[in-house]
């Protein structure tokens, strides 16, 4: 289990020294040499895309290889959804994120992925997954599935559903889309008071203020801190919203897990706060 310690940095190459956080942010994964973390609690990182192999479609992710990061980077625990560009095979996909939970029980966690423009199907293949499959969440992604996540004709439907099975929301919000707009998110937590709401990327890098804002005033809106690489906003979200507002996230397979568990320490140097975001916060929204 987790017994989170700083960790070391000592990101070089042979011709490149990091002197700056942004530096070894950005740097590739394989040229830190990063002390491993030392567990106390478990570290849960609450976004993660798993799905095969398309014809035409660059981006895919194994369980193995999730598995095999998540080892590396000393995380206990992942939630898993499919990739939303695969939206022409959704009820696959989502059984392709069941067989990855039975190939490692107890590592990894499903969430459904389903598009609301396909209404009723959508609500159906939701309650499938979470009643039959055992799913603890549901993915929307409004960016690329192109809803505005507050179009109440199309989406409340689905968070009704999520309401009646207890389950919460994770769903895009980075700032490069008009779809999922921070007021959009307060607008859906403020309808649905009993669904957990979670905002992925929490308002990156444009909408952060906002984002944080809107999680200071709704109880059930949090923020997943994936690719939200400003330092200073981490911090102004633990100070304004609190610790207990924040969730952990990486969006493999693109960034990764070292690095975004990296970031979280250079922010948060409050031992108790870190182990709330690193899985304290999602354990107790999962009841897990």
């Amino acid at each position: 289990m987790c017994k989170f310690t700083c960790l070391n940095i000592l990101a070089s190459t042979k011709n490149y020294k990091c002197e700056t956080f942004v530096e070894k942010f950005f740097i590739k994964s394989q040229y830190l040499n990063i002390q491993k973390p030392i567990p106390e609690n478990v570290i849960i990182d609450v976004h993660n895309h798993i799905g095969k192999p398309e014809p035409g479609l660059e981006v895919y992710q194994t369980p193995e290889r999730l598995i095999s990061e998540m080892d590396i980077a000393g995380v206990d625990k992942a939630i898993i959804f499919g990739f939303p560009e695969y939206s022409f095979n959704i009820v696959e996909n989502n059984d392709y994120i069941f067989e990855s939970i039975k190939k490692y029980p107890g590592r990894l966690i499903g969430f459904s992925l389903v598009n609301p423009w396909s209404r009723e199907k959508a609500v159906k293949e939701l309650e499938r997954c979470v009643n039959k499959l055992g799913f603890k969440g549901l993915k929307l992604h409004p960016a690329i599935h192109h809803f505005s996540l507050n179009a109440h004709s199309l989406t409340d439907a689905i968070f009704e559903e999520c309401s009646k099975l207890k389950i919460p929301i994770i769903s895009h919000g980075q700032g490069d889309c008009p779809h999922c707009t921070p007021a959009q998110f307060g607008d859906m937590a403020e309808t649905f008071p009993d669904v957990p709401l979670i905002m992925a990327h929490m308002g990156f890098w444009q909408n952060t203020e906002d984002a944080i804002s809107k999680a200071m005033k709704y109880d059930n809106l949090y923020l997943d801190t994936t690719m939200n690489n400003n330092v200073e906003s981490l911090r102004k979200a633990v100070d304004k919203a609190g610790a207990e507002k924040l969730v952990f996230g990486t969006d493999t397979p693109g960034p990764s897990m070292q690095v975004e568990i990296m970031k979280i320490n250079v922010a948060i140097p409050d031992r108790k706060k870190r182990e709330l975001i690193l899985g304290g916060n999602i354990s107790k929204i999962l009841k897990i």
